[in-house]
């Protein structure tokens, strides 16, 4: 499943780690697919989680409606917990099935994030392509802050240079 840089050993295997990053190629999968305006956010606080959110909503915009209330993100994350087992084995769908899922789960919401945003469709597939099996960017934890910053870290203490376009 894994598609960036390099790959661990069986046995230094992170399943959960691993798994969470399927996450964010899903999402690199979504752009692929038209979604350009779904953006990632990744932090850490007690664990690692991952925020789609559609880009542009820091103004004034469509709202996902679900559950009666006003939506503008999905916890990505919370999603691969809820739906599949995956702490001491790998998610054995391959990214392009785990995308059918989620785009069919959360078709209303994905529709607003239809439309072009190829620079940062492109910085994030570089992004992509510089983690390693089972690393996991951060934008912000307890303790950083990317937009202090300027870059996100990762788990393994890279530094991975962020998207700042002149406020979409």
């Amino acid at each position: 499943m894994f598609l960036g840089g390099n790959k661990m050993s069986n046995e230094q295997k992170d399943y959960h780690k691993i798994n969470m990053q399927a996450m964010l190629f899903i999402a690199g999968e979504l752009h692929k697919r038209g979604y350009e305006k779904l953006h990632v956010t990744p932090y850490e606080r007690m664990s690692w989680q991952c925020i789609y959110d559609i880009s542009g909503e820091k103004k004034q915009g469509e709202l996902y409606k679900r559950r009666d209330e006003n939506i503008r993100f999905i916890s990505a994350s919370k999603w691969m917990i809820n739906n599949f087992d995956f702490e001491f084995k790998e998610v054995k769908q391959s990214i392009q099935e785990l995308t059918d899922l989620f785009e069919e789960e959360h078709n209303t919401f994905l529709a607003l994030c239809r439309g072009d945003n190829q620079e940062y469709v492109d910085w994030y597939s570089r992004m992509l392509s510089q983690l390693q099996e089972g690393e996991l960017p951060y934008a912000y934890a307890d303790y950083f802050s990317s937009e202090e910053t300027g870059y996100w870290k990762t788990t393994l203490g890279n530094k991975i240079t962020t998207h700042n376009p002149k406020e979409e």
